[in-house]
């Protein structure tokens, strides 16, 4: 007689000669299997389901981290879309604010405040639109904020 084990709990099954080889020890492990197999592809199932919307969380609010809109998912799952357009909306209110900090802090360092511009005039503009000019390279055409000096 042969032996194999069995492919749930690999305890050693004796095969018979001349009957087809069994997998399994007992009912019981096979039952067994067949719940893990099928708990396992509803897993995956719902693992791809959350990987799309995740993947749309992101788009509708592309500066979110993807941590950040895994977790907007599972608020959504309990609360619904209203309280993940308000946390989202902070969320990105607070990104804006840390980044305009920034860019505050590096006018303060490179002492930007008062640059001259094309054509040697001085122009006092605010913190965010000389940051913005400097670090992304596109000009401030918003006239209520230059005023010449």
């Amino acid at each position: 007689m042969e032996e194999a084990r069995c492919l749930h709990c690999r305890r050693v099954i004796k095969r018979e000669p001349g009957h087809r080889p069994r997998q399994y020890c007992d009912k019981k492990c096979k039952q067994a299997a067949y719940r893990c197999r099928k708990t396992e592809e509803r897993r995956d199932r719902k693992f791809e389901a959350d990987l799309l919307q995740v993947r749309m969380i992101q788009q509708r609010w592309p500066d979110l981290s993807w941590k950040t809109a895994r977790f907007l998912l599972g608020i959504r799952k309990f609360y619904g879309e209203g309280l993940v357009e308000d946390i989202a909306k902070v969320i990105l209110d607070e990104i804006e604010y840390t980044d305009t900090r920034s860019m505050i802090k590096l006018l303060e360092k490179f002492k930007l405040r008062g640059a001259i511009v094309t054509g040697g005039q001085r122009f006092d503009r605010c913190p965010l639109h000389i940051a913005s000019s400097v670090i992304y390279g596109n000009a401030c055409r918003d006239v209520s904020c230059v005023t010449l000096i």
